[in-house]
């Protein structure tokens, strides 16, 4: 619950207060506002949340913030510059006040499950906030933070992006103590135009580290490394992880089992739950991040031994009527597509291996080629292949006998066809595929059929 008055929020932003009103909460649906509530209208692509300023002073909303000029004299209209900004200085407002332990963190891939991790292990130590499923726009993010409570002592705090500056935004927003990297893959390369562009549009995030905060890069990325003497001149405490001999936080005696992968870090034991090398990566970070903080390695292996994902849509594995379901379809990447097929390829079943494959987005110009080189990787791992959108094509001429869906419902009645129980079949691509549908609509057909 937030503890300020609309002439408070005027003052932050710059602004004046008709009147001074008890404002408790924050919202940006005209739908959820009462008499405690300051309203802050958004600019969408579909929508504009200043369309509802007369419905919600007609609920008697404490206050309103407005960009546009209104004719209304009603005294708990604010003007502002821009209502997105407004929101920003509001939750970078609340982050100070509570001021709790604040670890940013951004990357290619692995953020969110980065995210959850290192918020189980800063949570044995400190009563932890973060970012809730992928909250991590210049959106999402403010509304994270004003969800701060008094108790909270820390807050594990996920920044997303497409283009260049919006992690600068971001984390001007957050100002973490703790900054991490997860890596640098090639999403969004279409938007930034190389993977040099997107190593330094992640760097961003050090933007908003106080000096002499701590800065936790992946050691095995040359992009990366590359980038520490400048960043040590700039004040910041850099620390690495990786399978790297030079790493500061290094995994030893890596063992991957069907699902789960073990590793010792500095003498210490770590089992993670989830299958896939990929997966000692998040670790990693997520132990040196609690080390940064004062949390003990042995108390991060404890607690990583009972993680779990948050979203059913990420390295999921379904048994289903003698089927082995492979579900890693929330957003799908070269990197990403790369660490699902060799998860895959790990697990053992009595039948084939199946793969549906959507397609992979925000690649631009370089779409065909990680598309041609992931259907290669593709065929040299499944027995069968189905692809889905329009870089089928592009799949096709890695993976000559792949067969295309032309829709994402026609998914379940091919799989239907050539499936038997015993076989994987692993569901992955980009978000908008909606492949999730399609493992729901084989699943609900195999109970039918039962």
């Amino acid at each position: 619950m937030l503890d300020m008055t609309t002439k408070t929020a005027a003052r932050l932003l710059g602004s004046e207060a008709g009147e001074d009103r008890p404002v408790e909460r924050i919202s940006t649906d005209s739908r959820d506002v009462d008499e405690k509530t300051l309203y802050i209208p958004l600019k969408g692509e579909r929508f504009d949340g200043h369309d509802f300023i007369p419905e919600v002073l007609r609920k008697g909303a404490a206050g309103v913030l407005s960009e546009r000029p209104l004719n209304d004299p009603d005294p708990r209209i604010i003007r502002v510059k821009s209502t997105l900004e407004a929101l920003g200085i509001l939750a970078r407002e609340r982050r100070k006040e509570i001021a709790p332990l604040t670890v940013g963190l951004t990357g290619s891939v692995g953020k969110t499950t980065t995210k959850d991790m290192t918020a189980l292990v800063l949570g044995t130590k400190y009563r932890t906030h973060k970012t809730a499923g992928n909250f991590n726009n210049e959106i999402g993010l403010p509304k994270t933070l004003l969800a701060l409570e008094k108790e909270h002592e820390a807050a594990v705090i996920e920044m997303g992006m497409s283009h260049r500056g919006e992690i600068s935004r971001l984390t001007h927003i957050a100002l973490p103590d703790i900054a991490l990297v997860t890596n640098i893959g090639s999403a969004h390369i279409e938007y930034l135009g190389s993977r040099e562009g997107i190593r330094d549009a992640k760097l961003e995030i050090a933007e908003g580290l106080k000096s002499g905060g701590t800065l936790l890069l992946n050691g095995d990325e040359p992009l990366l490394i590359e980038r520490i003497p400048s960043l040590r001149e700039r004040g910041f405490r850099v620390l690495t992880f990786g399978l790297s001999g030079d790493c500061d936080y290094r995994a030893e005696t890596i063992a991957e089992e069907e699902e789960s992968v073990s590793f010792t870090l500095k003498g210490v034991s770590f089992r993670i739950p989830l299958a896939g090398r990929h997966n000692v990566y998040n670790a990693l970070a997520a132990a040196a991040a609690g080390d940064a903080a004062g949390v003990p390695l042995s108390s991060a292996a404890e607690a990583l031994r009972g993680f779990s994902p948050a979203s059913a849509m990420r390295q999921s594995v379904k048994k289903v009527g003698g089927y082995t379901l492979f579900i890693d379809c929330y957003n799908a990447g070269p990197e990403s597509m790369h660490a699902s097929f060799q998860v895959a390829k790990t697990m053992k079943v009595p039948g084939k291996k199946i793969a549906v494959l959507g397609t992979m987005r925000e690649l631009g110009e370089n779409a065909p080629g990680y598309h041609r080189a992931a259907g290669e990787e593709a065929s040299e791992i499944f027995d069968r292949v189905i692809t889905l959108g329009e870089g089928s094509h592009w799949y096709k001429e890695g993976a000559p006998e792949a067969k295309e869906a032309p829709s994402v419902e026609e998914i379940a009645p091919m799989l239907l066809e050539i499936a038997e129980p015993g076989d994987l079949i692993l569901f992955k691509g980009s978000r908008l595929n909606y492949l999730e549908k399609s493992a729901d609509a084989f699943e609900k057909a195999l109970e039918d059929r039962a």
